[in-house]
């Protein structure tokens, strides 16, 4: 039989949770249901639903539905912040500039995953994110061709919400390396599926194919560029 623990004992407990992405956030919600002290360290202010962020592109205004406030969530619970060292002796976590010291009972690890913007964004204040997408929408705004390269789940995201908001007004081009879209995983009845749905929003696929001179290619910018394939020697506005 498990052994029983006291309200009072759980009164007195700190949970440290550093990290709030999906586990960090989850970790925090449950303990906030139970009544646990806990605190929820993270450098940025908010929780980004990362899922989603993709629509934020062609839709800046979807930005808010992606990220939530974790002050308003946990109150004086969260502490913003990048904690630089732990003490397991002291049971302390420092963070910054090594003035705040937090104590802990427990602490758990939820630090999470990297991933570039725009399916992810490390920016530290909310106002920060929907500036980035702005900028990024002001770009897609501006550009007449749009060249995805990598038809993984990202590139075939966000080529989908470029194609479906844009149609014909914008040609986007999607390269990748392999017959299979997402991934060779993913069988024919899908392939099928997913590529016809890309086609009729009139997205160009080149597939099987890679780009040659990325490292050539000016990022964002609004100007007449030649892409290199390793079939393909094309000028595009991108």
């Amino acid at each position: 039989m498990g052994s029983s623990v006291s309200k009072d004992q759980l009164n007195k407990k700190n949970v440290v949770i550093v990290g709030g992405g999906y586990g960090g956030m989850e970790l925090a919600s449950q303990l906030l249901k139970l009544g646990i002290p806990f605190t929820l360290i993270d450098p940025k202010e908010y929780f980004h639903h990362c899922v989603g962020a993709l629509r934020c592109a062609v839709d800046p205004d979807f930005t808010d539905k992606t990220i939530i406030n974790f002050s308003k969530s946990f109150g004086k619970q969260f502490v913003q912040g990048k904690v630089t060292a732990v003490d397991f002796e002291s049971k302390k976590v420092t963070i910054e500039n090594g003035d705040d010291e937090i104590e802990f009972t427990d602490i758990v690890f939820a630090v999470g995953s990297q991933g570039p913007f725009p399916g992810r964004t490390f920016v530290g204040n909310m106002s920060e994110v929907a500036t980035q997408y702005q900028s990024l929408n002001e770009d897609i705004e501006k550009s007449e061709t749009i060249l995805i390269v990598g038809g993984g789940p990202v590139g075939v995201e966000l080529a989908g919400e470029i194609g479906y908001k844009y149609n014909t007004t914008k040609k986007v081009v999607l390269v990748h390396p392999t017959e299979e879209l997402v991934s060779p995983d993913f069988g024919n009845t899908f392939q099928t599926k997913i590529k016809g749905s890309l086609k009729n929003m009139k997205i160009t696929l080149v597939l099987g194919d890679r780009v040659e001179n990325l490292g050539e290619l000016t990022i964002g910018s609004h100007f007449k560029q030649t892409v290199k394939t390793q079939k393909v020697s094309k000028e595009v506005m991108i």
